[in-house]
């Protein structure tokens, strides 16, 4: 999947996929054959699943880095939210890094609840006292 040279990428965190001008897979690291669900046939299936393939033409026509939230990405063992940095290479391809948003996902939604719930303590005190 990646030669020698991309030996530092096994031990990132980061899921980082570097594609070639044609959409293909040149290299993929472990932490994103684990996100994407392993193969590089996934990770062309995960382009085409969660929209990434309209922010790799946004990223080449603007020649500029674009940052994508919350995409889905169904699996057949579960469902999954992504985000991405899409950054165009010289070469004509590109290099994503992908995040599980499902930690940011799962905060923001726990912090939605914890603010209706301190708006409803505050109306039933506000009843009480009418």
């Amino acid at each position: 999947m990646h030669d020698a040279r991309d030996d530092w990428l096994d031990h990132l965190l980061t899921a980082v996929v570097r594609l070639a001008p044609d959409r293909g897979v040149r290299s993929l690291n472990p932490a994103a054959a684990e996100l994407l669900g392993g193969r590089e046939a996934r990770v062309e299936q995960a382009l085409a699943e969660t929209g990434l393939d309209a922010m790799l033409d946004r990223a080449a026509a603007e020649r500029r880095i674009v940052s994508v939230q919350d995409l889905e990405w169904r699996r057949p063992e579960a469902e999954s939210w992504l985000d991405a940095d899409i950054v165009p290479l010289p070469d004509g391809g590109w290099l994503l890094e992908l995040h599980d948003a499902g930690l940011r996902r799962r905060a923001l939604a726990d912090r939605q609840l914890g603010d209706r719930r301190a708006l409803s303590r505050r109306v039933v005190r506000q009843l009480a006292h009418e």
